[in-house]
């Protein structure tokens, strides 16, 4: 906690263009680790060595952020005064052919594990669906269809900002798209494409340009229609975070129950937040048993419908990081997505986004792999300011900081669709490639 309130001052001070990022970085594992010293689950001890190699993640991550934001003749991330306020992403027409897509794909996946299941199923019994034997029920449909399931988190970010169409629609009308969006992410029986939708939009939101007409703006769309505070945007939606989590965690029979009680305290069983509890710290304490791990074998083939616990700990040699690579093009052996349990005290698998840095090239791994991590979102950060393209891709970018602690995002295929598709709607539009609000920074000679 020391070292985190340390790094912080020190970016702050030195580079205070991207002292956001690392706020928001060093928050989120501030949060984890206080929660971990409250000995609420009562995890397994770690090494020092161990603890020494997490620190290196958290400092090399913050000298990444330090060196993107310090002072250059470069572009800086001030906006023009003389801004027009176009930060239009996509037009309703191309929303909608997007949103035609994912329905299409939506109603295909209600297809397949309909017929597999039965329709009932997926509202009576979830829990047998992600536990069933033979083939996943999400491999179970074609590859196509699962890609473009991947569309709807970004749709329901660009639903949640009035300013990403170019023609607007009503906040009644974007408020109604997002909760059927959500509820089809939740039909999917698993967290990832909503909270990666929640977050999408949570990092637009905190980083949107102020521009510097923007009360003018602000008085000539009064009249039109009622914008919603970021602030109580921004509460909704952690209101949703927590209440999805809970509730699609209830829905598989992940309440909390199934921890031994010599592990967990009873206070925090009782509170009901046993899972999210686990969730948000688990993947430190694991890393941290993944780096004390003598075991160099490989794990063995997941079976379906059986856990697969081991702490396997062989050097991956990028067949981690560049895993969604090598699954398309297979000249080695990728290292499976979903790893084995490991048991610290509870059963995870999850080891925070120092795990593929880690698994490929050790302690090496985790000092360049987070400062290069941290530059390019630092990086991008600065420079959002340039495009609409950029501004968007930096916050997919920054999105992927709040599940630091949990898991690695970067390196995942719907970390990738997003990206595509951001580049895919601005290939034609006239502020994708152009500086349109940004200002020079003082020359460097």
């Amino acid at each position: 906690m020391i070292i985190l309130l340390a790094l912080s001052a020190m970016v702050r001070f030195i580079a205070p263009r991207t002292f956001f990022v690392a706020l928001c970085h060093n928050g989120v594992w501030a949060g984890a680790l206080a929660l971990i010293a409250t000995d609420l689950i009562h995890y397994t001890p770690a090494s020092t060595t161990a603890w020494m190699t997490l620190i290196t993640g958290l400092v090399f991550f913050n000298l990444g952020v330090m060196t993107a934001g310090l002072r250059s003749n470069k572009y800086v991330n001030v906006p023009s005064q003389t801004t027009t306020g176009d930060s239009s992403l996509i037009s309703r027409r191309l929303l909608l052919l997007l949103l035609l897509v994912y329905m299409l794909a939506f109603g295909f996946y209600l297809y397949v594990v309909g017929e597999r299941f039965g329709y009932e199923t997926i509202l009576e019994d979830p829990e047998s669906i992600r536990s069933a034997d033979g083939v996943s029920y999400l491999a179970s449909v074609p590859l196509p269809i699962r890609l473009a399931l991947f569309l709807g988190p970004f749709i329901f970010a660009v639903l949640g900002v009035r300013d990403a169409l170019k023609n607007p629609l009503p906040l009644l009308v974007r408020l109604i798209g997002m909760a059927v969006l959500g509820l089809s992410m939740l039909a999917l029986l698993q967290r990832t494409n909503l909270f990666m939708g929640v977050l999408l939009l949570l990092a637009v939101l905190l980083t949107k340009p102020k521009l510097a007409n923007q009360s003018q703006l602000t008085r000539r769309r009064s009249g039109r229609s009622r914008r919603v505070h970021p602030a109580l945007a921004i509460c909704l939606l952690g209101v949703v975070l927590i209440g999805s989590f809970q509730y699609l965690g209830s829905a598989l029979g992940k309440t909390g129950e199934q921890y031994d009680s010599t592990v967990v305290s009873p206070a925090l069983k009782a509170s009901g937040l046993t899972s999210p509890f686990h969730y948000y710290t688990s993947g430190t304490v694991a890393f941290l048993a993944l780096v004390d791990s003598k075991n160099a074998s490989w794990p063995e083939p997941n079976v379906r419908g059986e856990i697969n616990i081991g702490d396997n700990n062989p050097q991956t040699w990028g067949a981690a990081l560049f895993a969604p690579i090598l699954e398309v093009f297979p000249v080695a052996s990728a290292w499976e997505n979903i790893a084995p349990f490991i048991d610290v005290g509870v059963l995870t698998n999850v080891f925070t986004w120092l795990e593929p840095f880690y698994r490929d090239f050790r302690v090496a791994g985790v000092s360049f792999g987070m400062m290069a991590y941290g530059f390019t979102i630092a990086y991008l950060f600065r420079r959002r300011y340039l495009s609409t393209r950029a501004f968007w891709i930096q916050a997919v970018m920054l999105s992927t900081v709040f599940l630091s602690p949990f898991v690695a995002k970067i390196n995942n295929t719907l970390f990738i669709v997003m990206i595509m598709t951001i580049v895919f709607v601005t290939l034609h539009s006239h502020n994708s490639n152009k500086v349109q609000a940004a200002v020079r920074g003082p020359s460097s000679k």
